[in-house]
């Protein structure tokens, strides 16, 4: 394990290393790992068999947009029968793999 400057980059488009727009993360060979807490844990019946590993290869991952993050709220009190503000944001997406051999899972790992 190391740690190194993760870029993100998008075609011929990418952030600067380090601390000016992108973050450091621990690397193994090179590879960025970032830790998610919320990664599911994979179960069979009650008993929890282990955490879930998954690699995604992001120049092979991208997202069309139809329709861009938009907010909608509603004000009708009677409606809600109390006096409260719900809103939502709302986007038409599509997260589209452009090689399917380029990511993996890895499940059931015990600690």
């Amino acid at each position: 394990m190391d740690w190194g400057e993760f870029v993100v980059k998008v075609g011929d488009e990418s952030t600067l290393p380090g601390s000016h727009a992108g973050f450091q993360v621990a690397t193994y060979r090179g590879i960025p790992v970032i830790v998610d807490p919320d990664t599911p844990t994979s179960y069979d019946a009650s008993t929890a068999l282990g955490s879930n590993v998954y690699v995604l290869d992001t120049r092979y991952l991208e997202l069309a947009v139809a329709a861009p993050t938009q907010y909608i709220d509603n004000r009708d009190f009677f409606q809600a029968n109390a006096f409260v503000l719900r809103g939502l944001f709302y986007t038409i997406g599509e997260l589209r793999s452009l090689r399917l051999d380029a990511h993996a899972k890895i499940t059931d790992l015990n600690a």
